[in-house]
């Protein structure tokens, strides 16, 4: 197995918790949308 240096490690952890918070709030709002849409009583 290679070694890979620190400063490469930190760079594929920054875009893996970029790349975890990107799709988690696509998904929270997808989430909502269809708790809003579904629901028989409207909030509004």
């Amino acid at each position: 197995m290679s070694d890979f240096s620190p400063s490469f490690i930190f760079a594929v952890a920054g875009q893996l918790s970029f790349g975890s918070a990107f799709l988690g709030g696509i998904l929270a709002a997808m989430l909502v949308t269809v708790v809003v849409f579904t629901s028989e009583k409207k909030i509004y």
